[in-house]
């Protein structure tokens, strides 16, 4: 990938409305467009006690009730990704290593998360 490509597309990345495109699509319904390679994450603001929405990559699937995303202990599912994925892992390495200024010794902490089926809230 050209350095002029790379520079793009990490410009891309730090755009918040275009990295946010994805909650208006699972909000309208669509989420299923992204397979399970994404999920999107409802949380509570913590001053303002409203609901939040963040997508994140879901780099691996232990099994059907867990999803690990980009955040601690990276190494082992990195390297998984690496070997299911070389071409995109090409590609990958490449712009993270560019927006880490060149330094390809940057670390990508992962998280893994359990999934619980959504409840339904009665009123009382």
């Amino acid at each position: 990938m050209r350095a002029m490509t790379r520079s793009l597309i990490a410009r891309v990345f730090r755009s918040r409305w275009l990295m946010r495109a994805p909650i208006g699509l699972y909000r309208a319904g669509l989420g299923f467009v992204f397979d399970r390679r994404l999920m999107m994450l409802e949380h509570t603001g913590c001053s303002s006690g409203e609901p939040r929405y963040v997508v994140l990559e879901v780099v691996t699937s232990p099994n059907p009730n867990e999803v690990v995303i980009a955040s601690a202990e990276a190494t082992a599912y990195l390297a998984d990704y690496q070997v299911r994925h070389p071409r995109v892992w090409k590609e990958l390495k490449a712009l993270m290593t560019s927006l880490h200024n060149g330094k390809a010794d940057f670390e990508i902490p992962l998280v893994r998360i359990t999934l619980r089926p959504e409840t339904t809230q009665s009123k009382s």
